[in-house]
């Protein structure tokens, strides 16, 4: 009976995501963290971050952790260079994205939407973290949504992403 050989794996990238992960609650970015990022560039593994923020959102997380390739952001919703420049996006159709909004405030749910590298939200109060770009919201904000988000005193209630526009 011969053993079988167990395979060595090679890792040649690590995706990480940051809230809960690698940043403390407190939103602090520490020594170590910064330490486990640069012994896996100095073994020729590659680094980046995967999240549900804004790529501006996590601008202050890049240079500390050397950060080279590209960077996932909005859960999916968006893809980005290490400088911020877009690569891909799964936009909203910008009807859909409306009718949405208008579902949403029908209910009296704050409405967040993340387009391209802005935050906009209505009531400044329920801006979570990260401060947003703009108070209010106008006809402009409709397109080129990227993720559309509903809650009450800053908790989420409803979230929609689309991947695949379905009209």
């Amino acid at each position: 009976m011969t053993r079988a050989r167990s395979r060595q794996i090679k890792c040649s990238a690590v995706i990480s995501d940051v809230d809960g992960t690698l940043v403390t609650n407190e939103k602090v970015l520490t020594e170590r963290t910064r330490a486990a990022a640069a012994a896996l560039r100095a073994n020729g593994i590659l680094f980046s971050l995967i999240s549900s923020r804004p790529p501006r959102g996590l601008r202050m997380l890049i240079a500390p952790l050397g950060i080279t390739a590209p960077i996932v952001c909005f859960n999916g919703g968006m893809l980005v260079t290490a400088n911020l420049a877009v690569l891909s996006a799964h936009l909203l159709p910008s009807g859909v994205a409306r009718r949405m909004v208008d579902m949403l405030d029908a209910r009296r749910v704050d409405v967040w939407i993340f387009s391209g590298q802005d935050w906009l939200v209505r009531c400044i109060s329920s801006a979570w973290r990260l401060t947003p770009v703009f108070e209010k919201m106008c006809s402009r904000c409709v397109f080129a949504v990227v993720l559309l988000r509903g809650g009450i005193e800053s908790r989420p209630v409803w979230t929609g992403r689309c991947v695949e526009a379905p009209y």
